[in-house]
């Protein structure tokens, strides 16, 4: 019996010889899909991501790669459909993770909450409200007075209906108790250009939507719609304080497909992290509007949940359907 178990561990460890050892996470390329245009905020993010996490942390290829339509559907299908490996990724941003899965009408490939999972928030972003420079409204009590005095004579424009632009206003009309007329655009970037020109009257977008403008003096902005006095406009005015309660931050992070690897997602929160301690990563992300943001995948998961409420009790009473 002695001698029968002393070759069977010798066969062991002679074969064990043969089996390659499994490869640490990442061996190979990795992928961030985008679900929307280059040059778009989340677009942007990823790329100074994938640059920032390249120089502090090396390692395989970070592949951005955008998979556009359907309002950002495509490229959320796509990861949920993915192998749960983590080489696989998506860049999350506030509308397609707490509007979309509450938005009456719309049809979803997948279902958000049970196949994708948070993995970490990157950056946040301040939301503006701004008029044109030549606008009458010089604060955001002149806008709101003026509102009230002629409902739906003001008007907005917004990315379409349901977009987080839309209910954004809708949300800041119904709590300052004015009624706004909403012109819906493909994009901010048709918007914003009309608001440039007079032809709407405010938008509320993300700050990075219109902060060239406001450098350049193409347009005004009258308050932020954050908390807390962002590390661009450190000066300007809460849209709280003259609506209480209203406070709006986005953000873009990373999600994956269901049932990640420990390894896998360790690895991409590290990534990560490591790359918002890189103050050259951190000052680009403040040109472009936003603040490094970093939760990680619990944290992250408990704002989600929070802004997916908060939407879904902003569309019951503005009574809100996608087209």
């Amino acid at each position: 019996m002695g001698i029968r178990i002393l070759l069977t561990v010798a066969s062991l460890v002679v074969w064990s010889q043969f089996v390659p050892a499994a490869a640490a996470f990442p061996d190979r390329s990795l992928r961030v899909i985008v679900g929307f245009a280059p040059g778009g905020l989340g677009d942007i993010v990823s790329r100074l991501l994938a640059d920032a996490i390249a120089v502090r942390v090396g390692g395989p290829r970070i592949v951005v790669e955008n998979r556009t339509g359907a309002n950002g559907m495509i490229a959320l299908e796509t990861v949920a459909r993915s192998a749960a490996d983590g080489y696989t990724v998506l860049q999350c941003g506030t509308g397609i993770m707490t509007v979309s899965p509450v938005m009456p009408g719309l049809q979803l490939p997948v279902d958000i909450a049970r196949d994708i999972a948070p993995i970490a928030n990157v950056v946040s972003n301040s939301w503006a409200l701004a008029v044109s420079p030549r606008s009458a409204f010089w604060s955001l009590a002149d806008l709101v007075s003026a509102a009230r005095q002629r409902p739906r004579a003001v008007s907005y424009g917004h990315a379409g209906v349901g977009s987080l632009q839309h209910l954004a206003v809708e949300w800041f009309a119904s709590e300052a108790g004015i009624e706004l007329l909403g012109v819906p655009y493909r994009g901010m970037g048709p918007a914003v250009v009309d608001l440039m020109g007079d032809r709407i009257d405010i938008v509320l977008t993300s700050l990075g939507d219109v902060s060239r403008q406001a450098s350049e003096g193409q347009v005004r902005v009258l308050g932020l719609a954050e908390p807390a006095a962002s590390l661009q406009s450190p000066e300007t005015p809460r849209l709280s304080a003259t609506v209480p309660g209203y406070e709006l931050v986005g953000w873009s992070g990373l999600c994956g497909p269901q049932r990640l690897p420990a390894e896998a997602m360790a690895w991409w929160q590290s990534a990560v992290s490591r790359a918002l301690d890189d103050p050259a990563f951190r000052e680009r992300l403040t040109q472009v509007g936003m603040t490094p943001g970093y939760e990680d995948a619990a944290t992250f998961a408990g704002s989600i949940d929070t802004a997916r409420e908060r939407w879904r009790r902003v569309i019951e009473r503005a009574g809100i359907r996608a087209e």
